[in-house]
């Protein structure tokens, strides 16, 4: 989950557990991934290898990164990797369908609609 001030500084990744998909949910901790801003994320599961990632905006929303999750899915390896830098992106989606993986993301237009971005 995301943890932010008003002020939108923080940029912070929750972790919260639950037995149950619907709660309730105790709080664990927040952090920032490998010490990098957290804002829209998304969590990704490989289907062939079964790691974990979240992926985030980060830099103030200039790039997007990758963080791989420890096999608890509550802290991360170390392992990350900027995508994207440059593009400004936010409101990621991971998916995997065959040999392949997509992505698509939105602009950073605050809440104007913008045209989705995707890439393979």
């Amino acid at each position: 989950l995301h943890i932010d001030s008003m002020e939108y500084k923080r940029a912070r990744s929750g972790v919260a557990e639950s037995d149950s998909p619907v709660g309730p949910f105790t709080y664990i901790q927040s952090f920032r991934p490998n010490d990098q801003m957290a804002r829209d994320m998304t969590l990704f599961v490989d289907n062939k290898s079964t790691t974990a990632y979240l992926i985030t905006s980060s830099e103030d929303n200039a790039v997007m990164h990758i963080n791989e999750l420890t096999s608890n899915y509550t802290s991360f390896t170390g392992k990350w990797k900027p995508i994207f830098q440059g593009r400004y992106m936010e409101a990621p989606t991971i998916f995997q369908r065959g040999e392949k993986y997509y992505f698509i993301g939105s602009g950073c237009t605050a809440w104007k609609p913008n045209a989705a971005r995707s890439a393979v």
